[in-house]
């Protein structure tokens, strides 16, 4: 089983120029994620192992090239955040990079049970979160339905379904099981809406390439 995380790796890294092809919000979240990973394991990763939960292509490999990178993508290998039952304690770290928004939230509990299960030390999650008492939940769901009436990205229908979560949900789940919580806004929220409308309209005038 390993061996079939590791082959994803290989092939993720042998395809360095694809990350000019990504998203530059994509790159920009992976960015993210791995400076954090490097802040709290130092430069040396050689001993860390890492599963990327959700990870698409398992392009955050080609930003940690040292580390042991597993990935776990329904899409690729089959594997997903509720299936994971026999990884336990098995990774230092577990990631999930905006995947936790797109979960049911009924099902968002056994969801976390999952990632904590899997890792022996830190999970990290880095994803849109609504504030109690700060965010309107009916206004930010208008803003998608019209970003779904505009752009038709089925991942936009994904988040109006799931309904975005609040950052309470984690707070509450981390204090229930006695985790330490360490929370660090990146404020790119308004930026990534913006870019989904430029890359929208670039694609539809035939100018994305420029």
């Amino acid at each position: 089983r390993d061996n079939r995380y590791l082959e994803i790796k290989k092939d993720a890294l042998n395809r360095q120029d694809g990350l000019k092809k990504i998203s530059h919000h994509t790159y920009i979240r992976l960015k993210i994620l791995a400076d954090k990973i490097r802040c709290i394991y130092g430069n040396d990763l050689s001993n860390c192992s890492l599963m990327d939960l959700g990870g698409g292509a398992g392009y955050l490999a080609c930003f940690l090239p040292e580390v042991k990178y597993f990935l776990a993508e329904p899409s690729v290998n089959g594997i997903s955040g509720v299936a994971l039952s026999d990884f336990e304690n098995h990774f230092d770290c577990v990631v999930s990079c905006h995947v936790f928004e797109h979960i049911n939230k009924a099902d968002r509990e056994n969801f976390l049970d999952n990632l904590t299960n899997a890792a022996c030390k830190h999970v990290l999650l880095l994803n849109p979160f609504l504030i109690d008492g700060k965010d309107d939940s009916s206004m930010y769901r208008a803003a998608l339905e019209l970003m779904m009436d505009i752009t038709k990205q089925p991942w936009v229908q994904e988040h109006i379904e799931a309904d975005t979560p609040f950052l309470s949900e984690v707070e509450n789940y981390a204090s229930l099981h006695g985790y330490r919580l360490e929370k660090q806004a990146n404020n790119a929220g308004l930026f990534t809406a913006l870019y989904v409308y430029m890359e929208h309209f670039a694609q539809i005038s035939g100018r994305y390439d420029e």
